[in-house]
């Protein structure tokens, strides 16, 4: 009636009286984290977005952190293994970042760890555009999912 779907992650909103609910008025959970990364010029150096609900934040992060700490380009930086925590105080890993040394120290603070395999599909997929100091563009697609990139 209303004329437009809702995503479905929204069916996660409360349908009793809740800030949270859904209806009018009200903010609705969300994931979503469209994220424009600029440089002290105020260029774009990154520009990303991931599927995955609740994994969205980690996976955007460690990206980030990628490109940023590690100087990796988008690519590589979607390519390497990923952690995520969950509230329950579970942690899940990508192989091959599992060792024994990672878990006796994530043993201290979370009660069970996950060893995912290379590339799980349940970590969230990020498609990202890096610019460079001349404005170039390059792109990449999450291998975890089917995806591209295309600069027009």
């Amino acid at each position: 009636e209303l004329g437009f779907i809702y995503n479905n992650y929204l069916m996660t909103c409360p349908r009793y009286e809740h800030p949270n609910q859904l209806g009018s008025n009200c903010s609705p959970c969300s994931n979503v984290a469209p994220t424009i990364i600029f440089n002290q010029n105020n260029f774009p150096v990154l520009a990303l977005g991931a599927a995955g609900s609740r994994r969205i934040t980690s996976s955007i992060l460690q990206t980030i952190s990628n490109v940023i700490d590690w100087k990796l380009p988008i690519d590589e930086a979607l390519n390497t293994p990923r952690i995520h925590d969950l509230l329950n105080r579970k942690v899940w890993l990508e192989q091959p970042i599992f060792s024994e040394e990672l878990r006796k120290l994530l043993k201290k603070k979370f009660r069970k760890i996950i060893v995912k395999s290379k590339k799980h599909y349940k970590m969230a997929a990020v498609q990202a555009l890096q610019f460079d100091e001349k404005k170039n563009c390059s792109g990449a697609a999450d291998p975890r999912r089917e995806g591209n990139w295309v600069v027009i």
